[in-house]
C-alpha cells in the first residue's frame, strides 16, 4: 500500500496550466498496445500504466510487481485507490490526469510492504494518451535508489540519454557546466560559461523559462521540450530541471539538462516502434536520475574558485561531492550501483584535474575553500 505523505518536487499537486512543467508522454503514431506492453516489460525499473477513466492499472512490469510484492498478474487490473492512500488524494490525481488539469507530478510517498514495513519512495506520474483515452504512466523509485536508477547506471540514462549539470546565478548566467554538455550540443563548457542560459535556448522557449521576466525558479521545477543551441546551428530537444542551491550562497541554481533519447538502429519497423517507446519511457527515468544527481552535488566545490570542476563529467561532479560529504569509496560505489574500481577510475581523473595525488590532498584542497565540508 502506498501512503501519501504530501507532494513535493517538480510539479504542483493542484491544477497547473498545460504548458507548465512536464508534457504528456507521446506515443509513436503507429503504436499498438502489444508494442507498449513489450516496451514496459523491457524497462528495468518499476513502471505502471493506468487508465485514468477507470483508475485501473492496464500494464505493469516485473520490477513494479517485485517492488509492491504482488504477482504481476494480480497487479495488472488492480485499482489505484486500492493500492494507495489516502484515498482522496489518489482520486484527485486520477481526476486531474483524466481532465487534463496537469501533465506531470512528482510526489513523495511511503510504501508499506508485508516483509519490510514502510519504505520511502518517489512517485513520478506523466499523462499519456492511452488507446485514445487519458491515462497515466507512473515510475516508482525507492528513496534509497533515487540517486542512481537501475543497477547499471549507463543502461537507463548515461548512454541512451545524455545528462549534464550546470550551475547558474540569479541572472541566468552560467557559472559552470559539466563536460557532458559536449554530447548534447557539441559545445564545450568554455563555450557556455559566462553566457546567459536564456541566450542558448530557442527564443520561443525563453518566455516559458522566465514567464515573469525574473530569476530562475525558487523551487524545484521541470521544463520539458526546451530547445538548446547546437554548434551546427540546429536545436536540440532537452528537459531542464531547476533546483535552488540551498546549501550554497543565495542566488545560485543547479540545472539538470536531460538530452533527447537516441534510439539505435532496429531490425524492422515493429522493433523500431517498441524501441522508440522504450526510450520515451526511459526518458522519464532519466529525469528522475537527473533529479537525484542534483540532490547529490550540494557539496560540490565552488566552480568560481575551482575551474577544474568544469573539466569533469556529471558523474565525476557527483562522486566528488559525495567524497566531500564524507562518503567512502565503498559507500559511493554502493549508492551509485557501480564497482569500487569504477569509482577509483573516476577519482584518478579528478585527482589529475585538481593536480593532487590522493583523496587526502584533494579533500584538503577543497575544504580550504569549503570549511563546512564533512570531516571523518
Amino acid at each position: 500500500m502506498v501512503e501519501h505523505t504530501g507532494h513535493a518536487g517538480h510539479e504542483p499537486t493542484d491544477a497547473a496550466a498545460p504548458d507548465q512543467g512536464e508534457g504528456p508522454v507521446q506515443l509513436p503514431d503507429d503504436v499498438e498496445m502489444s508494442d507498449v506492453r513489450e516496451a514496459v516489460q523491457r524497462c528495468d525499473f518499476p513502471l505502471i500504466i493506468w487508465d485514468a477513466t477507470r483508475g485501473v492499472i492496464e500494464l505493469a512490469n516485473q520490477s513494479a510487481a517485485d517492488l509492491v510484492e504482488m504477482p504481476l498478474g494480480d497487479l495488472v487490473g488492480s485499482r489505484l485507490v486500492n493500492l494507495a492512500s489516502p484515498r482522496e488524494m489518489v482520486e484527485r490525481t486520477i481526476d486531474d490526469i483524466e481532465s487534463g488539469s496537469f501533465k506531470g507530478l512528482r510526489s513523495e510517498r511511503e510504501l508499506t510492504l508485508p516483509d519490510k514495513g514502510e519504505i520511502g519512495i518517489q512517485v513520478w506520474t506523466r499523462a499519456i494518451d492511452l488507446a485514445g483515452g487519458p491515462g497515466g504512466v507512473t515510475l516508482i523509485v525507492p528513496d534509497s535508489q533515487i540517486g542512481s536508477l537501475g543497477r547499471d547506471p549507463s543502461k537507463p540514462w548515461r548512454d541512451l540519454v545524455p545528462v549534464a549539470v550546470a550551475l547558474i546565478d540569479t541572472g541566468w548566467q552560467i557559472i559552470s557546466v559539466s563536460m557532458d554538455i559536449v554530447h548534447l550540443t557539441d559545445q564545450t563548457p568554455t563555450d557556455w560559461v559566462g553566457r546567459s542560459l536564456l541566450d542558448l535556448v530557442q527564443p520561443d522557449d525563453r518566455a516559458r523559462l522566465r514567464p515573469d521576466g525574473g530569476p530562475p525558479p525558487d523551487s524545484p521545477t521541470t521544463r520539458s521540450d526546451v530547445h538548446l543551441a547546437h554548434r551546427d546551428g540546429s536545436w536540440v530537444d532537452a528537459c531542464l530541471m531547476f533546483s535552488p542551491a540551498t546549501d550554497r550562497a543565495k542566488g545560485e541554481y543547479w540545472v539538470g539538462i536531460v538530452g533527447p533519447y537516441a534510439p539505435h538502429d532496429a531490425e524492422d519497423a515493429a522493433s523500431a516502434r517498441v524501441r522508440e517507446l522504450e526510450f520515451r519511457l526511459r526518458r522519464i527515468s532519466s529525469e528522475v536520475r537527473a533529479a537525484g544527481l542534483l540532490d547529490n552535488v550540494t557539496a560540490l566545490p565552488p566552480p568560481q574558485e575551482y575551474p577544474e570542476v568544469g573539466e569533469l563529467t556529471a558523474r565525476q561532479w557527483e562522486i566528488l561531492s559525495m567524497l566531500v560529504q564524507g562518503q567512502r569509496v565503498s559507500t559511493i560505489a554502493q549508492n551509485l550501483y557501480v564497482s569500487q574500481s569504477t569509482v577509483r577510475n573516476h577519482l584518478a581523473t579528478i585527482f589529475k584535474k585538481f593536480g593532487v595525488h590522493s583523496q587526502a590532498e584533494l579533500l584538503e584542497k577543497v575544504r580550504s575553500h569549503n570549511p563546512e565540508g564533512t570531516e571523518h
